[in-house]
């Protein structure tokens, strides 16, 4: 059994082969929609749909293009991204008299313990060791 099934292709959609405006298919349509659970649309009294929007304030017959929608999509999470910038530049203005006082002792904590090392004897004559190997390789 073959049922008539009338598709409205869009107007993108109007012109070539495959655009004819009544379709065929192999089973009749079910009495109940599978995905919202009801009844078919009767396509001599539904308007067709226009599909999704461009914008809540669009035109009805407008359709919206996937440029619409990545910006629908995209434009609250790049505001959010941009407050959450701003609220990070706002919050680090820098380092505090106090945070500049420990920053510099660490620093010349870290420089002493590097003199220290780099002074001992132990690293002298290794690097004196190494330098004389160095020199002493024929090529």
């Amino acid at each position: 059994m073959t049922a008539t099934v009338l598709v409205d292709p869009g107007p993108e959609r109007s012109r070539g082969p495959r655009s004819r405006a009544l379709r065929t298919c192999p089973n009749p349509p079910a009495q109940t929609d599978q995905r919202t659970g009801r009844a078919p649309r009767d396509p001599e009294t539904t308007p067709p749909d226009p599909g999704p929007r461009a914008a809540p304030d669009s035109p009805p017959g407008r359709r919206a293009t996937p440029a619409h929608l990545l910006a629908a999509l995209l434009g609250p999470l790049a505001a959010w991204a941009r407050a959450l910038a701003d609220r990070a530049r706002r919050d680090d203005r820098g380092m505090s008299t106090v945070e500049y006082a420990i920053g510099t002792l660490a620093a010349a904590a870290f420089a002493a313990v590097l003199y220290t090392v780099v002074s001992g004897e132990s690293v002298v004559t290794a690097l004196t060791g190494l330098v004389e190997r160095a020199l002493q390789v024929t090529f």
